[in-house]
């Protein structure tokens, strides 16, 4: 397995995902997990699932650190890069408008 090295968009795509399932209000129940991953990955298939899983969790770390209430059933990482940080602050003050 080897390391991928995460574009700025790849990182847009991870953050605006997991904000529109587990953060934006709707009338659904949030995917399981495993079942998002999946479709992250069906997005993204250069990467694999375990990297997915990671940057899920990064951004689980950033939501908890903004206090941002999320549906997100997932253990956080706290070693997000700044990438990760710029991704998440653009599509979040995407999503807001």
């Amino acid at each position: 397995m080897s390391k991928h090295t995460w574009t700025l968009s790849e990182e847009q795509i991870c953050c605006k995902e997991v904000l529109l399932e587990y953060v934006k209000p709707g009338e659904h129940e949030p995917k399981p997990t495993n079942q998002f991953i999946d479709y992250l990955h069906a997005k993204l298939p250069s990467i694999e699932r375990g990297s997915i899983r990671m940057k899920i969790q990064n951004i689980k770390s950033i939501l908890e650190e903004y206090r941002i209430p999320n549906r997100l059933d997932i253990s956080c990482l706290d070693n997000y890069s700044l990438l990760n940080l710029e991704a998440f602050n653009h599509m979040l003050l995407e999503l807001a408008r």
